[in-house]
C-alpha cells in the first residue's frame, strides 16, 4: 500500500511538472509569434521606406539632367553674348 501511495504522489508530482513545462512552453510559443509579427511590422516599414528612398533619387536624378540641361543652356547663351 505504501509503495502504491508513494507511486501516487510521485505521478501528481510528475504531472505537475508536465503542466508547469507545457505552460512555459506555451508562453514562449506566444513570445516568438509576438517577436515575428513585430519583425514583419518592421520588414514591411523598411520596404515601404526603400521604395520612397528609390522613388526620390529617380526624381532627385532627373531634376539633376534637367538643372544640367538649363547650366548648358544658359552657358551657351552667355558664350553667345561674348
Amino acid at each position: 500500500m505504501r509503495t502504491v501511495a508513494a507511486d501516487s504522489r510521485r505521478s501528481k508530482v510528475l504531472a505537475d511538472e508536465l503542466s508547469s513545462g507545457s505552460a512555459q512552453q506555451t508562453q514562449g510559443i506566444e513570445q516568438i509569434a509576438k517577436a515575428l509579427s513585430q519583425l514583419e511590422t518592421l520588414t514591411q516599414t523598411l520596404a515601404a521606406g526603400a521604395e520612397q528612398s528609390a522613388s526620390s533619387s529617380t526624381e532627385l536624378s532627373s531634376h539633376a539632367g534637367s538643372m544640367k540641361q538649363i547650366a548648358g543652356d544658359l552657358v551657351a547663351m552667355v558664350g553667345a553674348v561674348n
